[in-house]
Formats: C-alpha cells, sequence, structure tokens
C-alpha cells in the first residue's frame, strides 16, 4: 500500500467571468498556490476526512457518504427543475459533506472503488470563496487522488469532467472552467459549447515577463454570497434585462479575444484597457461591490488597471481582484489604505500533479 499526494493550483479568470456559464470564451490562468490531497489506505474499513486549514476531522463510511451522495443528487436535480438556490445549501454545509460526494461520484464514475478503508487529508494554501477556485481544486485534488490510489492513469480531461459533476453540487450550474485549468494548468482557453461539450485548450506561450511581473492580487474579503448564488443572481439578470445582456455576453467575448492576442504580443497599454473594460462589463451585470468598485476606480486612477477576478459579490466584499501596474507600490499604497492584504504570484502554474507515493511503514 501507499500513501499518495496529489496538488492543484488555484486559478483567476483573466477574462470572461459569467459570460462562460453561458457558451463565451473565458481566459484562464493556474496560480502557484496550491491545493494537497493525501489518501493513505488503512487494514480497516474506517474512513477519516481530515482538513488542516479549517481544523476538521470526521470519520464516515462508504454507506453514510452514499447517503449525503443521494441527497445531494435529489437536491441538485430539485435546483434543475425549480431554479432555487436553497437546494444547494446541504452540499456545501461543510467541506467535508463536499469531500464525501466528491469520494462517491469518483466511485460512481469509475465503477471501482477502494478496498478497504483510508485516510484522506486536506491541505490548502486557498482561501476559499474568494475567486481562486477553491471548490474546483478540491474536486479535482480528491478525483486525481482517488484515480491514483485506484491504479488509474491521471487522465486530465476525465478528472476534469468528474470533477465538473461534483461542483455542480456546490454551484447548480459551474461552466467547468474552474476545474479544467485546476487540472491542466498554466494558461487555458475554455468554451462550454453545450453541456456535453467543452473546448479546453492550453495556450502554448507564457505571458512576456515585461507584463507578468506586473499583476498583483487583491484580497477584497470574503462575499457574503457564494459562487452559486452570484451565477444565479445573473442568471436572474439576464431574464429581466434581456437585451442588456446579450450586449454583456457579446462585449465579454470580444474582450477575452482580444485580450488573448494582447498579452502574446506584450502589448502593455492595450492590456490595461481590456481589464479596465471587463471590469465595466462586470460591474454592468451588478457583481462587483460598492467597496470593490471603489478600490478599483482609485487603482485606475493611480494609472493601473484592475478587475474581479471570479463570481464576484454585490454586498461588500468581491474576492480576489486582479491588478495591474508597472510600479506595484502604487497599488500596495492604495490597499494599505483600505487596510486589505495583497500578494504576487505565478500567472501559468503547473496543473495536477502526483507529489508522491510513499510506501507505507507496517508497525
Amino acid at each position: 500500500m501507499k500513501s499518495i499526494t496529489v496538488s492543484v493550483p488555484g486559478k483567476i479568470i483573466l477574462m470572461g467571468e459569467h459570460s462562460v456559464v453561458y457558451g463565451k470564451p473565458a481566459l484562464l490562468a493556474a496560480i502557484d498556490k496550491r491545493l494537497q490531497v493525501t489518501i493513505t489506505p488503512t487494514n480497516d474499513n474506517k474512513i477519516v476526512l481530515i482538513d488542516k486549514k479549517l481544523n476538521l476531522s470526521e470519520e464516515t463510511s462508504i454507506n453514510q457518504m452514499v447517503v449525503s451522495t443521494q441527497k445531494a443528487r435529489k437536491n441538485l436535480k430539485q435546483f434543475e427543475q425549480d431554479n432555487q438556490i436553497k437546494y444547494l445549501d446541504f452540499s456545501r454545509s461543510t467541506e467535508l459533506t463536499y469531500v464525501k460526494i466528491a469520494i462517491i461520484e469518483t466511485f460512481a464514475f469509475y465503477r471501482k472503488q477502494l478496498k478497504n478503508g483510508f485516510t484522506l487529508t486536506i491541505d490548502s494554501d486557498l482561501e476559499t470563496g474568494s475567486g481562486l477556485g477553491s471548490s474546483a481544486a478540491l474536486a479535482v485534488a480528491t478525483t486525481g487522488a482517488l484515480t491514483a490510489t485506484l491504479g488509474l492513469p491521471l487522465d486530465k480531461t476525465v478528472i476534469s469532467s468528474i470533477a465538473h459533476t461534483i461542483e455542480k453540487h456546490m454551484h447548480g450550474n459551474p461552466s467547468g472552467a474552474d476545474t479544467a485549468i485546476t487540472c491542466f494548468g498554466g494558461l487555458l482557453w475554455y468554451r462550454k459549447e453545450i453541456s456535453i461539450l467543452k473546448t479546453i485548450t492550453p495556450i502554448n506561450f507564457a505571458i512576456p515577463k515585461k507584463l507578468a511581473q506586473n499583476f498583483i492580487l487583491i484580497h477584497t474579503g470574503k462575499p457574503a454570497e457564494s459562487t452559486g448564488e452570484m451565477v444565479h443572481k445573473v442568471k436572474l439578470f439576464s431574464q429581466k434585462k434581456p437585451a442588456l445582456f446579450t450586449k454583456f455576453l457579446k462585449d465579454q467575448e470580444e474582450v477575452s479575444r482580444q485580450l488573448l492576442t494582447a498579452l502574446h504580443d506584450g502589448d502593455e497599454v492595450t492590456v490595461k484597457k481590456l481589464i479596465n473594460q471587463g471590469e465595466i462589463n462586470l460591474e454592468k451585470i451588478g457583481v462587483v461591490s460598492l467597496t470593490a468598485q471603489t478600490l478599483i476606480a482609485q487603482i485606475q486612477k493611480a494609472g493601473g488597471a484592475a478587475k474581479i477576478c471570479g463570481g464576484g459579490g454585490a454586498k461588500k466584499g468581491s474576492g480576489i481582484v486582479l491588478a495591474y501596474h508597472k510600479d506595484k507600490t502604487k497599488i500596495t499604497e492604495i490597499c494599505q489604505k483600505h487596510k486589505l492584504a495583497t500578494f504576487t504570484t505565478t500567472l501559468g502554474s503547473e496543473g495536477l500533479r502526483i507529489e508522491r507515493a510513499n510506501p507505507i511503514t507496517k508497525h
């Protein structure tokens, strides 16, 4: 028996938030903050789930996890019929509930499970609910670790698909972009053509250093709303204001295409212009809080560019903001006045990988 550890990156959406749910393309980057899942097989039938970051621990069983997953599937079906976000509350009630669902959905896909018990340990650098793809990372890492422990190949297309199924329990109607970038890493062009067909295109160039070194991430605070609630909010907006929403989708697609070209060409002026245009688009559909809008406006006034890079938040915090400035101290000074944390990161980090597979010492 071997203890297997896999890790996956967090992500940011460079462009295409929310429009990606409706079949428009998104440009994403994996970042160097990571989440690890370790599976240690045991000689008994006990299953222990541990989350180091959240200081959670629970002993469970296959039967108990099956019951949880059956309830989650029933609730998801109800959500898809009635479009009521309350039906997703059970699946995201605790992170360990979500992990139980991930385990059973993975076993169900492969029609195979571990013969004995195991301990599953989560260790994460990612803040939950911040726009860094923590739920996608947990789904992909759990699926990847189980796949490796079952002795199956780490087919990233398959793992991304399983993880997308898992994420539906958390968010209802995710695009699949987060699980794709978490799996494949690097830079990624993603488009959901139809429910059963996704275009996943790894970008074969790195962001030029003269641009990459000027990006910085800002944590504006955890949104009061979940990603699923923000996706639901945008759906209601699309129904109430279809003409405006159609224009939003068209604008987001055009900006996403132009940004990919500008990054490839190292065109700083255009990159900044497009980042700010993407932010304007997102503000128009109501997914950026007034607090975040104020911060972003100050960065723009100082000669920089900034936008939210996740589901956003309308009430207070809007999660992670991606900012750009040739002199990053200008941004950090603004953030210090708002008492907000900033951090630099590598855009285009490696995707799903096995960190180690260690033999278990018998005592």
